[in-house]
């Protein structure tokens, strides 16, 4: 009807007169539709469609108060989807209960959660539990791939020393076994972020990495260093192995 009636508003017909008020009613009620169907697609969390719909809107009605409304509406779907997959991340997400599980929904929220927003606010948030989730997967490389310059671009996040010590950890896995690298890192770790409730632990790795490079002395060294953090479960296991790996020193002993 609508084509039909724009057919009859051309300068040219006849019915131009008659049909021009009619089209301003059809329209409306058409903009009206559109407008709430894009509210229900919003609450149903059919972000890709409450777009379309918006941007049908700007497209058949270019130039129009209507297309100014949509245009504003666009940007405002962005804090919804990125608060949406926050929490279905967050609800399906659940390493330390379910070892070796692979968290795949969690992963498949937090992806989509990035990709609403790489820029925005939570975009860290985003990035690190994306690539915790791809390690519960044993897609290593790709996890540190995302980890890779997390502390350069979000230098106000909570989640730097988390991301460090992830990229140390996934780093030392036998699936990459960069060991060196995995120590290094642990060190910078400990050293960054000294308050910080990774600070112990990454001290623990660091230890058994350098371990396994047969570097005891700066093995000992991190486990020295534990004596900083009491409240660490680590610290009670750190004398006797402070003692085995001096008797590898002094043996010229190597790991294991």
């Amino acid at each position: 009807m609508r084509g039909y009636l724009r057919e009859l508003t051309k300068p040219n017909s006849s019915l131009k007169d008659i049909a021009a008020p009619r089209l301003v009613e059809v329209d409306q009620r058409l903009i009206n539709y559109y407008f709430a169907r894009a509210k229900v697609l919003l609450r149903q969390h059919n972000f890709a469609a409450t777009r379309k719909m918006y941007k049908r809107i700007m497209a058949e009605y270019p130039s129009s108060p209507a297309a100014q409304r949509a245009e504003e509406e666009l940007p405002r779907v962005v804090p919804i989807a990125v608060n949406f997959y926050q929490k279905q991340g967050q609800t399906n997400f659940h390493p330390e209960k379910q070892v070796g599980v692979p968290q795949t929904k969690a992963l498949s929220n937090f992806k989509k959660m990035y990709q609403e927003d790489p820029e925005g606010g939570k975009a860290d948030i985003a990035l690190y539990y994306w690539a915790r989730s791809l390690g519960t997967e044993g897609k290593f490389k790709e996890a540190l791939q995302k980890l890779h310059g997390f502390e350069e671009r979000f230098e106000h996040s909570k989640l730097r020393s988390k991301a460090l010590f992830l990229e140390g950890f996934l780093n030392g896995d036998p699936h990459v076994k960069k060991i060196s690298l995995a120590a290094q890192l642990m060190e910078q770790t400990a050293q960054r972020y000294p308050k910080s409730p990774e600070a112990p632990e990454a001290l623990w790795y660091g230890a058994f990495y350098y371990a396994q490079l047969n570097q005891f002395s700066q093995a000992i060294a991190c486990l020295d260093k534990l004596k900083k953090y009491p409240k660490s479960p680590r610290v009670k296991y750190a004398e006797q192995w402070r003692t085995y790996f001096q008797k590898k020193i002094q043996t010229g002993g190597k790991w294991p």
